[in-house]
């Protein structure tokens, strides 16, 4: 079952990282977002291979907003 795409922000931290693994647990496909592209391997590490496959990444600072923007255009 698939309940739907979720975007996430902050995701490569600490309470983002809780949050992905929930919302994958719950049959959800999550676009995790954040400004450090350069921990998204090392992210990517703690979860398993059918968990990874339910994750796209999309490098975004918030404080972006023409980029959060375009990411909102691209992602409708």
């Amino acid at each position: 079952m698939n309940r739907g795409h979720v975007l996430l922000t902050g995701a490569l931290g600490g309470l983002g990282t809780a949050i992905a693994k929930t919302l994958i647990d719950r049959e959800h496909r999550v676009v995790a977002c954040d400004r450090r592209a350069q921990d998204l391997a090392a992210w990517l590490e703690g979860f398993s291979a059918a968990e990874r496959e339910r994750i796209t990444f999309h490098p975004l600072d918030v404080r972006d907003l023409g980029r959060a923007e375009a990411l909102r255009d691209e992602l409708a």
